[in-house]
């Protein structure tokens, strides 16, 4: 019989076995160990683009009187007491950044990785890393221009397309001593620009005593029997820029305009000035030894307000004019505030002027650039938004407005509102956030 050859496997064969069943098994491990971080990697970035979407529509439908989201930056634990909830995983940390009611950028944990919401509305791979609150890569305030008062136009050219928010603060009348000059007012709207676009600011200034504030704020009463300051100017928006700011096609492509307060004064007693309105500008108040008769009224949709006892003023169609050798001067707006005057004694101050967004439910737009009339059809307490709308065709959406008598958004940093605006007006445009969240 032939023997069978039972020989084994030498030393060498299986050291050489056992190196390929451990390579075998560390590719599949490392395989696996792949498999496990992409599909890790993949849910990270799947709960931080839930997390911002929620962020970001919880925002968007808050009150608007509400003004936590208009601009701020909250921890994740501070958007919890808040009340964003996620469907998703809840981030470990982090932060975001809100403007205009939208996420402008942000930071998100998840156990070793984060996700970066950028400025220009992309997201970044997860990552291990850690969050940094105070990181310049994500501004409190986002894309946001700030404007103070030159008085010289201002412009604005759009640096990429999209929806920008435009708000406006109206300059405030003189103050005299004890009285109380009226305040700015404000104005707010979402406005769709093309790359480019240009827009011209006009920021109103504050009254300097007697002489009334840039951007058609009235002058205060002449005569040396009494002290009467002047009124402020208001501020606004427009699309076509002339060497003077009273220029008439210039004044007619005004789309917003915040209204200024009146100048304060004193007649054998305290005067105090109108505020700059809203739809219409606010009374003051009159002072003196004479009987009470109906005080200044502020500007309208459709014309400047009146004197004191009803009579017609000399404001006008963006300006307001002092008429009388008594009385504070009124303030500016779309329309000019009544004037103040003096009857039987009896000294009035000036009234705010009118405020005017294109687009907004109450307001009146002109014809033309050449024609300042109404809209055919339109009047004051109209509810036909499309009278609003100017010919420019340009209007703007999620617009309000406030008088310079009531509660405001502030432009003041780490100041979140104020009762009117003081001093000389503002404007401030901020790029409307990204809100696509698709992965």
């Amino acid at each position: 019989m032939n023997r069978l050859n039972k020989k084994g496997f030498t030393l060498v064969e299986l050291l050489a076995v056992t190196i390929i069943l451990i390579l075998i098994l560390l590719i599949a491990f490392n395989t696996l160990d792949s498999i496990s971080k992409k599909s890790k990697l993949k849910s990270v970035k799947a709960n931080s683009l839930s997390y911002y979407k929620e962020a970001n529509n919880f925002a968007q439908v808050s009150d608007r009187s509400d003004i936590t989201f208009r601009s701020g930056k909250y921890t994740v634990s501070e958007l919890t007491e808040l009340g964003v909830k996620v469907s998703g995983t809840k981030p470990d940390s982090g932060f975001i950044s809100f403007g205009d009611y939208g996420v402008n950028c942000g930071c998100l944990k998840y156990g070793k990785y984060i996700v970066k919401k950028n400025m220009d509305g992309t997201f970044t791979e997860p990552k291990k890393g850690s969050c940094n609150i105070e990181s310049a890569e994500c501004p409190l305030y986002g894309l946001v221009i700030d404007y103070e008062y030159t008085g010289q136009p201002i412009l604005f050219k759009a640096f990429k397309p999209g929806k920008y928010r435009i708000e406006l603060w109206g300059a405030e009348g003189a103050n005299y001593n004890t009285s109380i000059a009226g305040k700015g007012a404000y104005t707010s709207g979402v406005i769709d620009l093309n790359q480019d676009d240009v827009l011209y600011i006009y920021v109103g200034g504050t009254a300097n005593l007697k002489t009334g504030g840039f951007n058609g704020g009235a002058n205060g009463g002449t005569t040396t029997d009494g002290t009467y300051y002047g009124g402020g100017g208001s501020t606004d928006v427009r699309l076509v820029s002339r060497s003077t700011w009273n220029d008439s096609e210039s004044l007619a492509s005004r789309i917003m305009v915040a209204a200024g307060g009146a100048g304060a004064g004193y007649y054998q007693g305290n005067i105090n000035g109108g505020s700059g309105g809203a739809l219409t500008g606010v009374s003051g108040t009159q002072s003196g030894p004479g009987a009470s008769h109906t005080v200044a009224t502020g500007g309208t949709q459709i014309s400047a307000g009146l004197t004191i006892n009803g009579a017609q003023s000399s404001s006008g169609f963006g300006f307001a004019s002092q008429t009388n050798t008594y009385g504070t001067g009124a303030g500016s707006g779309y329309y000019g505030g009544g004037s103040g005057s003096a009857t039987s004694s009896k000294v009035s101050g000036g009234a705010g002027g009118s405020s005017f967004i294109s687009g907004l439910k109450g307001c009146v737009a002109i014809k033309s650039a050449t024609e300042i009339e109404p809209k055919d059809g339109c009047d004051n307490g109209t509810t036909d938004v499309t009278c609003s709308y100017h010919y420019s065709g340009l209007k703007f959406t999620d617009a309000y407005m406030k008088s310079g008598n009531d509660v405001m958004p502030s432009y003041v940093q780490n100041q979140t509102n104020m009762v009117g605006n003081s001093g000389n007006g503002h404007a401030r445009i901020s790029k409307v956030p990204d809100t696509d969240y698709d992965e």
